[in-house]
């Protein structure tokens, strides 16, 4: 691995554990020594790799802290760690459409896992609605009304049906995900990619 990999893998960690601690920090009466503790652990590390970032963002102390405050400073961290996301390492350009989307996640407290979770999510939905068309089937409805509909296709075509198992844990990700507006573990993006995979291998058999 080079050393701009290991920068980037870096700065991505940092980021996830900058919006974990901005929605720790949004907790009624949290442990402010906490989050200076974790805040500062995250701006030592980032001013190892990131020389610009000691004159924009300060070093907390727990005098004269408020919550406030607090929360105010791991935004800041957030905006910057995000930045340096899309712009320092040109993993996203000034002109793609994250460097838009990027700074109404971090006001909205979410984070580019929630993204794209969520496109994973309305990508099963794309191919459940794709595939009933392939086999002449409506494809109007509520979601779970057409999954039981191509459940009900996919049996007499190959005999096989989505397990119920995968199809609960498809609704409680939908849940939460997207008609919630939560974000999502690091478990639960795991199996949504494993939902995703799933009904990819599956609904490829049905032809």
């Amino acid at each position: 691995m080079t050393e701009l990999d290991e920068e980037k893998q870096t700065i991505f960690k940092l980021l996830a554990l900058a919006q974990d601690l901005q929605k720790t920090c949004a907790i009624p009466s949290v442990d402010l020594d906490f989050i200076v503790t974790q805040y500062n652990a995250i701006w030592n590390r980032l001013t190892l790799i990131d020389g610009e970032a000691p004159s924009v963002l300060p070093f907390l102390s727990r005098s004269d802290l408020t919550q406030a405050k607090a929360q105010h400073a791991v935004n800041q961290l957030v905006s910057y760690l995000s930045a340096l996301v899309y712009v320092k390492l040109a993993i996203i350009k000034p002109e793609d459409p994250w460097a838009r989307l990027l700074p109404m996640l971090t006001e909205c407290k979410l984070s580019l896992n929630w993204a794209i979770a969520a496109s994973a999510l309305c990508l099963i939905e794309v191919m459940v609605n794709r595939k009933l068309s392939e086999l002449d089937e409506d494809t109007s409805g509520e979601f779970d009304k057409r999954i039981a509909r191509l459940n009900s296709s996919l049996e007499k075509k190959t005999g096989a049906r989505i397990p119920e198992v995968l199809l609960s844990g498809l609704y409680k990700s939908r849940s939460k995900v997207i008609h919630e507006g939560k974000e999502p573990t690091s478990e639960e993006i795991s199996q949504i990619f494993e939902i995703l995979n799933s009904f990819y291998q599956k609904l490829k058999l049905a032809k």
